[in-house]
């Protein structure tokens, strides 16, 4: 299930990215694009990619409270300790739960005044510095 994500992931992140170019060689002058149309596309494709890393995280958290719902049961184990345990799958909730409200309001399924659309980018930007800074809390497939 995780690879499949991932794989899906990889196919809308590369979909974005050859979006995202075009769009850039409408604004350049190196062709005559519609950046209007490409633009959005690109957002559809950030936000699926999006939204299917939030998939993953998901999944991994489901599995994570299968293992751990004896002890979080029992009061062995508070919420709180199962995410400092687990802080890779956590950070990375974080993360993309700001990162979807980028493209989101870009295609306009939300709507947040450009200040807090650059709250979240801050904030999802913090989380993946951090684990640059400290590559322990980076997911890996």
């Amino acid at each position: 299930m995780v690879q499949m994500l991932v794989v899906l992931t990889k196919i809308a992140q590369g979909m974005f990215l050859l979006c995202d170019h075009i769009v850039w060689f409408g604004r350049v002058g190196l062709t005559e694009v519609d950046t209007l149309h490409w633009s959005g596309t690109a957002n559809r494709y950030f936000f699926y990619s999006i939204v299917l890393m939030l998939a993953r995280d998901f999944y991994e958290i489901m599995q994570l409270y299968d293992v751990t719902k004896h002890s979080l049961k029992n009061r062995q184990m508070s919420l709180t300790q199962l995410v400092c345990s687990n802080k890779t799958v956590f950070l990375d909730l974080l993360k993309n739960a700001c990162d979807v409200f980028i493209p989101a309001t870009g295609l306009g399924y939300v709507r947040f005044n450009p200040g807090t659309v650059g709250l979240f980018g801050v904030m999802s930007s913090a989380a993946a510095l951090y684990t640059i800074v400290n590559p322990v809390y980076k997911m890996v497939p």
